[in-house]
């Protein structure tokens, strides 16, 4: 049986929450001619030098609701500087983003502003993609806004290998983070995602350049986007892949890595394995053993006074059938 390859591996990912909340907007449109919406903000201080955290909140017909929260350079924050947000006073600011503007109006107090804000939607924006079939309305554009959607970004990802970004899709990009930049660097590394939901994925997960770059110093090279989010999923680090190599195990690529993190077998434990004269097992043995609780304790008690170690098959049946530490 081939255990070490019956690692779950995900095949959907979730879209999230902000991801969902944006969508809703593009889902209604009152019909009416409509040059600026409004709403309320709150914007404080974040531990991250240099930034703040928005949200921004508006309602619109038939109960619709709109909320998003996320990290903001300050410098991109007109008319807003860290003292004033730091004090306590009135408080007006503008942000400029290629879909419109919005406009801030409130006040603050202990870094806290709070207050209401205008958007007035770009019309160049929206008429630049009419003549690439596709329409946006004014839910459209605002959510664009909002997540910083740009004609520039679209571009970007034409350059790194998305030349059809659907509108939800670039949407999702930018609430996670996808940048071509991002991309390129993958794909350097031989990653090129395959699927139009695998950068998702990958950002929520954690993907790192660096990390790929490690794996692929180590010797995994060919890894594809949900070999990727498994094995960060369940925290495969670096220096688990080094305590693998290091115990020699045989059979060791993703799937392998997985099952061995999934079912416990720590460094520790491989590092003890060694120590006992198993270094160089199969992936499957070393899964069978932590499977069914072969610990270095049993395989001492089972070796005693043995001429040479048994072999793991034989260390998994004594477990199995009851023999203790």
């Amino acid at each position: 049986m081939n255990l070490a390859r019956r690692a779950l591996r995900p095949l959907a990912f979730p879209l999230a929450l902000a991801a969902l909340l944006a969508f809703a907007g593009a889902a209604v449109s009152s019909g009416s001619d409509r040059s600026s919406w409004s709403g309320t903000f709150t914007v404080e201080e974040r531990d991250e030098p240099g930034r703040v955290q928005l949200e921004i909140r508006r309602s619109g017909p038939r109960g619709f609701r709109f909320s998003s929260s996320s990290g903001v350079a300050l410098s991109d924050l007109r008319g807003l500087s860290p003292m004033a947000l730091k004090g306590a006073g009135s408080i007006a600011f503008t942000l400029a983003r290629d879909a419109g503007t919005f406009e801030f109006d409130g006040d603050t107090r202990g870094g806290v502003g709070v207050g209401r804000f205008t958007f007035t939607p770009n019309p160049v924006f929206a008429s630049a993609f009419s003549s690439k079939g596709r329409t946006l309305d004014e839910d459209d554009v605002f959510v664009a806004a909002v997540h910083d959607v740009s004609r520039a970004f679209l571009d970007d990802m034409a350059a790194a290998g998305y030349p059809d970004l659907s509108w939800e899709r670039a949407i999702e990009f930018r609430i996670h983070g996808v940048s071509s930049e991002w991309l390129k660097d993958l794909a350097a590394l031989g990653v090129t995602p395959s699927r139009g939901d695998d950068p998702v994925a990958m950002r929520i997960h954690g993907v790192k350049p660096e990390w790929v770059k490690g794996l692929v110093a180590a010797g995994f090279t060919d890894l594809d986007a949900h070999e990727l989010v498994a094995m960060r999923i369940h925290g495969v680090s670096l220096a688990f892949v080094a305590a693998c190599q290091d115990a020699r195990i045989r059979g060791l690529d993703a799937d392998a890595l997985v099952a061995l993190k999934i079912h416990g077998a720590t460094p520790d434990f491989l590092a003890e394995l060694v120590r006992l004269g198993y270094a160089g097992l199969d992936a499957d043995d070393v899964v069978a053993m932590r499977i069914h609780g072969v610990s270095p304790a049993f395989i001492r008690e089972a070796n005693e006074g043995r001429s040479k170690p048994l072999p793991p098959e034989d260390l998994v049946d004594l477990r199995i059938h009851g023999r203790r530490r």
